[in-house]
Parts: structure tokens; sequence; C-alpha cells
């Protein structure tokens, strides 16, 4: 008698184990799926070309692993609980899902085909879909990463761009922001800048006026005429 089967809590451990490496493996599709809807949510609002080609190829990966993880319980059901004795009948089962590997066999490898291994045609299936989903990911991380709440991070190339953006444009826009806020905190008729403003000429009173109205069009015409960021995405 085994240990296991003498010791209830070496059974009980290994029940619980089984039970969540089970659970594991059927949940995996699911949280495939959710990535490629996730990603299938965030394309249409790309900023970006890079954002773009960045959540295509991340669908693409996860497409290909929740095919495989479907073909991977589809296998397990096939081979524990269907096993039809006939070796063709089984070859065929499997082909009928696992696409990948029913191509290599028609062009690539006839012997699977001829002889109805079915197990070479699933593990050929399922190096194909990760080998697949492996250049996806790897084309990915080329135009950045999914970050938090699918929220998109920019590659460095790209981060890059946009310093260089933000330092052309932006940057003397903000300038440009800075001084107006300046003209509209020195208002000529507030106290705390022209003390005297009461005991002033009304001549004198409206010629500061306009000069203030005349600076303030200038850089507000200025302001409306720079190209932004946004501009260029």
């Amino acid at each position: 008698m085994s240990d296991s089967q003498c010791n209830p809590i070496l059974s009980l451990l290994r029940t619980v184990w089984l039970t969540w490496m089970v659970i594991g493996i059927c949940s995996l599709p699911y949280y495939f799926w959710l990535k490629v809807k996730g990603a299938a949510e965030e394309s249409p609002s790309a900023s970006c070309e890079d954002e773009v080609k960045f959540w295509k190829s991340y669908r693409a990966c996860f497409a290909l692993l929740m095919y495989w993880a479907i073909t991977l319980l589809l296998s397990f059901f096939a081979f524990a609980i269907i096993s039809p004795d006939s070796r063709e009948g089984m070859f065929w089962l499997a082909a009928s899902f696992n696409w990948f590997g029913l191509m290599h066999s028609v062009f690539a490898d006839k012997a699977i085909l001829h002889g109805h291994d079915y197990l070479s045609l699933v593990q050929i299936n399922w190096a194909y879909c990760l080998g697949l989903a492996a250049v996806n990911y790897s084309v990915a991380r080329m135009y950045g990463r999914c970050g938090n709440h699918f929220a998109w991070v920019p590659s460095d190339r790209e981060q890059a761009r946009r310093d260089s953006l933000y330092d052309l444009y932006e940057r003397p826009f903000h300038e440009a922001t800075k001084q107006m806020m300046y003209l509209q905190e020195h208002n000529p008729s507030f106290k705390s800048v022209t003390p005297d403003w009461d005991s002033l000429s009304s001549d004198e009173k409206t010629r500061q006026m306009e000069e203030w109205e005349a600076k303030k069009s200038t850089l507000r015409a200025k302001m409306d005429a720079m190209p932004r960021v946004s501009h260029f995405r």
C-alpha cells in the first residue's frame, strides 16, 4: 500500500493539487480571451501607428494562445475520455481541431497523415501555435507594452519621438501660456500693478490699457498659430 493511500492528508493534498491544476488548465482559454477582448477594445482608440501595430500583434499573440489552450483541452478530452479504438478515427478527430497540425501533415510531412500519427499531429500543432505566438509577442514588444488596465506604454523609440516633439512644439507653447498668464495677472488697472491708477489721467489709462490689450492680442495670435504635438500623431 502506498504512502498516499495510508496517509489521508497526502491523499487530500494530491486531490487539491490536481483540482487546482485542472481549474488552471480549464481557465486558460478564458484568460487568453480576456486579453484578446481587451486588445480589440483598445485598438480603435490608438493614438499613433506604433500603438495600432502593437494592439494587432498583441491580439494575434493571445488569439493563438487561446486556440492553443482550447486544442489542449480538447486533446485531453479526446485522449482521456473518448479514446476510440480506431487509430484512423482518433487521428481525424484530433485533426478536426488541430488545423496547423493537419496542414503540416498534408503539405510538409505526409508520414504523419499516412500513419495516422495523431500524437505527432497534436504536438506539431502546439509547436506552430506557440512559435507564432512568440513571434507576434516579439513584434508587439517592438512597438511598446501593455500596462495596467490595458494602458499602452510606448516603446523607447516612440517615447523619444514624443519627447522630441514636446521639446520642439509643446515647450514653446507652454512658455507662451506662462506669458499670457503673466499678462492677465498684470492688468494695469489692478492696484497691485499700478498703485496710483486712480490718479492717472483718462488718456494715460486708455493708453496703458490699449498697450496691454495689444500685447495680449499679439501673444494670443502667436499661440493660435503655433503647431501642437497632436498635429503630428
